[in-house]
């Protein structure tokens, strides 16, 4: 009888221990997430490889906002930053775009926003309808998409490189030299000539049902694989 006391009174004990362990734990890896996404955030504004970074957000955060999921803002910003990345010039303006897409799409943000919405240099990242780049141009005019220097990205059913050259032409796609070549071809050339990280990145934006997306994905890869060979 007083041995099963005495094993209720430890049982007692323990629990409260070891419900407050689980707490604790759960508050550090919660805590454990916030400083890797803040680390990543400075990581992806000083032009930094955060793949390391990624791998642990992924492991302490639990899975982000997939492709299919993604909010109509989450995947105009994600366009954005491809077309900022294509872009030649200032990689300080692609850093800050990249940057608002990053902390948007995330499951942190769930895609809200209070008050004047800004790049870290003052400048109004969307106001009503319209977009612009940390440089004040417009980086969509109705359906039609442009580059940060005001040239066109896509007009109508066309989509061009930043050197003018037709990337796609109504069904028709282009390499960046002006051959025209099949689609499937085209992702398999420019997945020959990036890196692993960026093939699989650019693949995984091609998943997305957004065909703006789409786009914009395949052109990057197109674009990084026509600046390695030169």
């Amino acid at each position: 009888m007083i041995k099963n006391y005495y094993l209720l009174l430890v049982a007692c004990c323990l629990f409260p221990l070891a419900s407050f362990a689980n707490s604790d734990r759960a508050f550090a890896s919660s805590t454990r997430c916030q400083e890797i996404r803040r680390s990543r955030r400075i990581a992806i504004l000083e032009g930094l490889d955060d793949r390391n970074l990624a791998i642990l957000e992924a492991r302490y955060c639990g899975r982000p906002h997939s492709p299919q999921t993604q909010s109509s803002t989450c995947s105009d910003l994600t366009i954005m930053a491809g077309l900022a990345r294509i872009a030649p010039g200032d990689n300080v303006l692609a850093q800050m775009v990249a940057s608002e897409e990053q902390i948007l799409c995330s499951q942190y943000a769930s895609n809200r926003r209070s008050g004047i919405w800004q790049y870290a240099n003052g400048q109004v990242v969307k106001s009503g309808s319209l977009w612009h780049y940390p440089n004040g141009q417009y980086a969509r005019t109705g359906r039609d998409w442009r580059y940060p220097n005001g040239e066109y990205a896509s007009f109508g059913l066309v989509w061009k490189y930043p050197n003018g050259v037709n990337a796609k032409f109504g069904s028709n796609w282009y390499k960046p030299n002006g051959d025209r070549v099949d689609r499937d071809i085209l992702i398999s050339w420019g997945c020959t000539y990036v890196s692993r990280y960026d093939c699989d990145r650019l693949l995984m934006g091609m998943n997305s049902r957004n065909s703006d997306q789409f786009y914009v994905a395949l052109l990057e890869l197109a674009w990084q694989a026509h600046q390695s060979q030169r």
